[in-house]
């Protein structure tokens, strides 16, 4: 299983994309913007440091 982050920010706005595979199937995909990205980059990176 790999997942990739990235996360991109421009101008007043936020972007973080999480994509998850397992072998060559995709099994997640989804982007988030605004608040919402800077959300789901906060509770990564508290998932990560726990």
């Amino acid at each position: 299983m790999s997942v990739l982050f990235a996360g991109e920010v421009g101008d007043d706005d936020f972007t973080a994309q999480i994509t998850v595979r397992r072998g060559a199937r995709l099994v997640r995909q989804r982007v988030y913007a605004g608040w919402d990205g800077v959300s789901f980059l906060l509770r990564w990176v508290d998932n990560i440091l726990e």
